[in-house]
């Protein structure tokens, strides 16, 4: 069984998601059936997945959300205050046990992109703060 790996990545200014799937990308496109658009309909049925419900077979299992702040840029830097404002993405990346298949049964497909806004995601948030130190 293969089991997607999930890499979600937002940037600090930009509301939305890009969901990053590493390998060889299973490209869907069109209204066409073919094995990765079947695969696709079979992960996301709703009698399989709901994206509200966290993705884990045994209800007692925690889903482990990895987290971290990738620097992109320093914006500016005020030495009298003491503050930096910079510009970062911040990735997350987990398992979703439930978006998972036999490559053997989907004509060798081991890597397939899903959107994000059809997947479960973690509620994580990045918040500003400014801490004054004595």
């Amino acid at each position: 069984m293969w089991t997607i790996l999930i890499n979600k990545i937002r940037p600090f200014f930009l509301v939305g998601f890009v969901l990053v799937l590493f390998g060889e990308f299973g490209v869907i496109t069109g209204r066409i059936d073919t094995v990765p658009v079947k695969l696709m309909k079979y992960l996301l049925n709703p009698q399989r997945y709901n994206k509200d419900i966290r993705p884990v077979i045994n209800y007692t299992t925690p889903v482990t959300v990895k987290f971290s702040l990738q620097l992109n840029q320093i914006v500016r830097v005020k030495e009298k205050e003491r503050t930096m404002q910079t510009s970062v993405w911040p990735t997350q990346e987990w398992v979703d046990e439930l978006l998972s298949w036999d490559p053997d049964e989907w004509d060798g497909i081991e890597v397939i992109r899903i959107p994000s806004q059809k997947i479960w995601l973690p509620d994580i948030g990045v918040t500003n703060k400014y801490v004054e130190r004595e």
